[in-house]
């Protein structure tokens, strides 16, 4: 009975440990695999190495879009591992009673296992050999006494619960330092918040320094304010330095893959959503992955094919956590039925990658959408193509202008650094504030005195700071 109450306390400790400290990373793990219960998907695991745990994981993982189930799943399986070990431990030694924390021993290496891997194949592993080791053992000692002796101590209650403390402790530290202390953790919030389009969320999550210090960070915090329309009043504050700040040209993992495909999935660009989604598909395993299969129905749904967007719910509808998800897609789907798909064939053969190219292609086919004028047109600025900028401006932004309303204050930052000293009488004719020009004599001043530190924290986040301190 007290072994009850002790693996008892044990799971729940073992599950909030999970639960608290990395819900979104045991979300993320839901997304980087697939399951459905269609016959060839069977067939398939059938076929690849490990085939039964392979299955067996793509199943349970299904469950950790809900943390709290991930957490539990992760509880359950080092808890089977301490239980198997357990008997072992009451087979060979003598007076076993205290010496329950002993399979507790087992415990940070089970945690260990779960840590790094997009799979639970290593866990389960572990898990067939502790079960392995039972079995064997008790096999072994049918109608034998235990025969190993231990000194008193190692029964007493206080070296158990001390011990058990212990290894709770390391297995957390664990946790702590492979997916906190590197970022993991914030960065698969931070997938969750982009593929659910909470961009509120993601600026409260990701201050401008945050957003200057980590690149993963810029580029979430950056799409936040392309989709709600203040990328003109705010890149610069938020870190953008280039062009290619936009998203990532070399993604070397799954996360960044992700990003990119839901960076172009989101601005309405369905031929290299569809591209990224199936590239990123293709990299797992099982050649699918849940974040793909989703964003392949919701993109097929945006362009209105009604006969691939049926393909993919189909397949979601067949899985064990997507009935909510299939339904909010009926109505949708059931809209566009008879609908002609609105795909563009591109003037070239191939265009993925160049992110001012594709967004170029965008704002031609849609010029009233001032998500990809602004991308472009702050790019140029990141870019330091002053010039270009100018020019690019006055054909698309300046018309809107004309008759009063407030200029962006990045464009109007820039207008007035190009213009200030050349030519100070166009700045009135483009509706410049006289408030914006006020500061950028003060900010000219600070720096001619030599007070730069001044200049900057006064003027962190605007165009000036970034041309003069971020060379």
């Amino acid at each position: 009975m007290k072994r009850f109450y002790a693996y008892t306390v044990t799971f729940i400790l073992i599950w909030a440990m999970w639960y608290f400290m990395c819900p979104n990373y045991l979300r993320m793990l839901e997304g980087f695999d697939f399951f459905t219960t269609l016959p060839d998907f069977t067939d398939l695991n059938l076929e690849i190495p490990k085939p039964i745990l392979m299955y067996i994981s793509s199943f349970l993982l299904q469950f950790y879009s809900f943390p709290l189930a991930g957490a539990a799943i992760n509880a359950l399986i080092i808890l089977l591992q301490v239980i198997f070990i357990d008997v072992v431990v009451r087979k060979i030694f003598k007076d076993a009673k205290g010496l329950w924390w002993m399979a507790l021993l087992i415990m940070p290496f089970s945690t260990s296992l779960l840590t790094p891997e997009l799979t639970l194949v290593r866990s389960l592993i572990c898990l067939a050999i502790t079960a392995g080791a039972a079995g064997v053992v008790s096999l072994a000692m049918i109608g034998r006494a235990p025969f190993i002796p231990l000194p008193g101590i190692f029964r007493n209650l206080w070296t158990g619960l001390a011990a058990a403390v212990l290894l709770l402790g390391i297995s957390a530290y664990d946790i702590n330092e492979k997916l906190r202390a590197n970022g993991t953790e914030e960065i698969a919030r931070m997938d969750y918040l982009v593929e659910n389009k909470k961009w509120d969320e993601i600026l409260e999550c990701v201050s401008p320094n945050i957003a200057r210090q980590n690149e993963y960070m810029r580029k979430c915090a950056l799409l936040a304010l392309i989709e709600k329309g203040e990328l003109a009043e705010k890149a610069f504050r938020y870190g953008l330095c280039s062009s290619n700040d936009f998203n990532f040209h070399k993604p070397e993992t799954s996360v960044l893959r992700n990003f990119n495909m839901r960076f172009y999935s989101c601005l309405g660009m369905f031929n290299p959503a569809i591209y990224l989604a199936y590239q990123q598909a293709s990299l797992f395993l099982l050649g699918m992955s849940f974040d793909a299969a989703r964003s392949l129905a919701d993109t097929y749904i945006e362009a209105e094919d009604y006969t691939l967007a049926k393909k993919y719910v189909e397949i979601l509808s067949h899985t064990s956590c997507h009935r909510k998800w299939v339904k909010e897609r009926q109505e949708k789907l059931e809209a566009i039925k008879d609908s002609e798909p609105k795909y563009v064939k591109d003037p070239v053969d191939f265009i993925i990658g160049n992110t001012m190219q594709d967004v170029s292609c965008m704002m031609e086919r849609q010029p009233e959408d001032k998500r990809y004028r602004d991308i472009i047109l702050c790019g140029m600025l990141a870019d330091r193509q002053g010039k270009v900028f100018h020019e690019a401006y006055c054909d698309l932004v300046a018309p809107e202008y004309t008759d009063g309303g407030k200029i962006p204050s990045v464009y109007q930052e820039a207008l007035i650094m190009l213009l200030y000293q050349t030519n100070p009488e166009e700045l009135s004719r483009l509706n410049i504030e006289e408030d914006k020009i006020a500061d950028f004599k003060d900010f000219a001043k600070l720096i001619g005195s030599k007070q730069e530190g001044t200049a900057k924290r006064k003027y962190y986040g605007t165009y000036w700071e970034f041309l003069y301190f971020r060379r």
